[in-house]
């Protein structure tokens, strides 16, 4: 609703100001020679394509931090698996250290000792 409202408001101010500027002006652009151009247009013209140079700039930058964020979403995926891992595996070992010393202290008792 506010874009609705926002671009509403613009083509008011902008009507007003192509009617206050309705005088002709000539560009030349590398060969190409155009006159007798309304200068609101040619100021319409420059801003949207300000407009459009300024959206491909952003999208290029939203589409840099998207490929960023999914190469460090699988890093991170990467890092989880490997800290699975390793917690079994010292779950394992500390069985084994468990089972070694029970193990070790049935054979290191003396039945003729105190």
């Amino acid at each position: 609703m506010a874009v609705v409202i926002g671009a509403i408001i613009f083509g008011i101010i902008f009507s007003f100001f192509a009617t206050q500027n309705t005088q002709t002006v000539s560009i030349s652009f590398a060969q190409y020679h155009y006159s007798q151009i309304p200068l609101y247009l040619v100021i319409l013209i420059s801003l949207l394509l300000g407009v459009i140079l300024a959206w491909l700039l952003s999208f290029t930058d939203y589409i840099s931090s998207f490929l960023k964020l999914q190469g460090k979403d699988a890093k991170i995926k990467k890092f989880n698996q490997k800290e699975a891992e390793l917690t079994k595996t010292i779950h394992k070992l500390e069985l084994e250290n468990a089972s070694l010393k029970t193990s070790r202290n049935d054979q290191n008792t003396d039945d003729k000792s105190l």
